[in-house]
């Protein structure tokens, strides 16, 4: 009987193992499906389904969203825009086209469009990592938690990615300048250490200074433990006005404390940024927050029409963009100013400021400048240095109008000198029956005279300021003024030397040099000077 149990036994298991063989086997594929799912689901698809968001600690936001990055109109008419698109946990939406964007500018949809999918090693982000360094990051190990993610970003720049690193306790300060060498920054990232206060909104400002001076596709990653003490001498609206003036993203991370005044206003930069707000109850989660924000800033699109709109009025124009993905729509709004052309008044000078010497300077329309068209009447001041200068009197035999104005009697010309605020202003009016001024050249001529003696190689300062400028209509022409800035040339050393031996009842010649080691002459137009000698020994030889 024992013998028939034990072969009883033996066949059962025999019989199953073929099923927990089968059991394995499907656990091992699911395994692999589950795998490959998390490591193609960073750049979703647009198909319609969207992965998880594991244990749903990243915030819940639309099905789909749509970011302005930023609008490029240098080009113009030529506008491009560059968006991010990223599904309900974050993670961009890939393999879009000119299908499923429209866009608007000022409520007219403008098309045709172009779109381009811009991925990983073909964008370059120039990223200030921001670290909380504060007294309250000691604890459940948040210093180095905050350290590793900032890390993980860093160990995914690729090459033309650049990083600076900024860490705030009592006072904000620069731990690494943007730089693409990984090995630099994250030993700059290993040497924070936590202490202090919570100077938050003085780091965003200065922050903002840093990436003020870097040019490129720009942003913010800012990690908080979100503390209700903040010790800034700034307050939050000067830090995010300061901070929006550079018109890039902020991505904001708050670890641990939540509902507090910080992560309010953290929230509201990243919106008001165009970034977005992550939570983090502990560290665990800050690795994989800042690899979202990584994939968002390398992949975006590219969206590029010409404005129907070509008027280089400086106007505001608004853009509004749309985008639909597997029934899902996400709408986004930015703006741009389109250039405005100005006709520039500046002035000019081809001589040089010597002692006592009388030299003139001109204002002209300069071909770099777009031409005056039916010009009628034209206001301006020139600005100069009283210290130095004084205008050549009579000021009516000083001022002279250029060829644009040619001939002179076709105007009327009137001058306001103040000699005390160094302003020479100068109106002129076109005839009514004379043609209405066209094109680009000189506009009028001022004679100056430098003091004695003047300052070697001071730099002098004339400027066209309070420019006004009106067509036959008298309509006001966009128009500037400019600067010139010109160094004061003093005296000239001059030497007598000689190669001839001096010997009695022998001629020998002496010359008049400016010696090696002394200061060449501009642009000599005369020479003066007077050679003294001894009578008694010496007489100029004759005739």
């Amino acid at each position: 009987m024992k013998n028939d149990e034990f072969y009883s036994r033996k066949r059962v298991l025999v019989q199953q193992a073929p099923s927990e063989r089968c059991y394995l086997l499907q656990w091992l594929v699911l395994s692999l499906i589950v795998l490959a799912v998390f490591f193609f689901s960073r750049i979703a698809p647009a198909n319609g389904q969207v992965p998880g968001a594991g244990d749903g600690t990243l915030p819940k936001i639309q099905a789909l969203n749509l970011r302005f990055y930023k609008i490029d109109a240098s080009a113009f008419p030529r506008i491009v825009s560059y968006v991010n698109v990223n599904n309900d946990v974050g993670f961009a939406v890939g393999a879009l086209d000119e299908n499923n964007f429209r866009v608007f500018e000022d409520s007219r949809r403008q098309l045709p469009i172009v779109v381009e999918e811009i991925t990983t090693d073909s964008i370059g982000v120039n990223v200030a990592l921001v670290i909380d360094r504060s007294s309250s990051m000691r604890h459940d190990g948040a210093m180095d938690g905050a350290k590793a993610a900032a890390k993980t970003y860093v160990n995914l720049m690729n090459g033309l990615d650049e990083a600076a690193v900024v860490s705030f306790g009592n006072s904000p300060r620069t731990d690494h300048e943007f730089s693409t060498d990984k090995t630099s920054l994250n030993a700059a990232i290993d040497g924070i250490n936590y202490g202090g206060g919570t100077e938050l909104y003085d780091a965003i400002i200065h922050t903002a200074n840093l990436l003020g001076n870097k040019d490129g596709n720009r942003a913010m990653i800012l990690m908080t433990d979100g503390d209700e003490k903040e010790d800034s001498e700034s307050s939050y609206q000067q830090a995010k006005a300061a901070f929006l003036q550079l018109g890039i993203p902020a991505f904001c991370i708050g670890l641990n404390n939540q509902n507090t005044t910080i992560e309010a206003n953290m929230i509201d930069l990243a919106n008001a940024s165009g970034g977005k707000y992550y939570y983090s109850p502990d560290t665990t989660q800050l690795a994989e927050i800042y690899k979202t924000i990584s994939t968002l800033l390398h992949h975006q699109y590219r969206v590029t029409y010409t404005t129907d709109n070509p008027r280089r009025d400086g106007s505001l124009r608004a853009v509004r963009m749309e985008v639909d993905v597997a029934a899902e729509t996400a709408v986004d709004t930015s703006s741009y100013r389109a250039p405005i052309d100005r006709v520039a008044f500046v002035p000019v000078s081809a001589d040089v400021i010597a002692p006592g010497r009388e030299f003139t300077v001109s204002v002209e329309i300069p071909a770099s400048s777009i031409p005056v068209y039916r010009l009628r009447q034209l206001h301006f001041q020139l600005r100069y240095n009283t210290q130095y200068l004084d205008l050549v009197q009579p000021a009516n035999q000083a001022v002279s109008l250029g060829q644009l104005f040619d001939p002179a009697a076709e105007n009327q010309m009137t001058l306001s000198v103040d000699e005390n605020a160094g302003t020479v202003g100068v109106t002129i009016v076109r005839n009514s029956s004379a043609p209405l001024v066209e094109g680009r050249g000189m506009v009028a001529h001022l004679r100056f005279r430098a003091v004695d003696p003047v300052p070697d190689d001071l730099s002098l300062q004339f400027r066209t300021v309070s420019v006004q400028a009106f067509d036959g209509e008298n309509r006001e022409m966009p128009s500037e003024g400019g600067t010139l800035l010109m160094r004061t040339y003093g005296y000239v050393t001059m030497a007598v030397t000689t190669q001839d031996t001096c010997s009695p009842g022998r001629d020998f010649a002496i010359d008049i040099v400016i010696p090696q080691d002394g200061k060449a002459v501009p642009e000599l137009r005369d020479f003066n000077a007077i050679l003294k000698y001894d009578t008694r020994y010496l007489s100029i030889k004759q005739p």
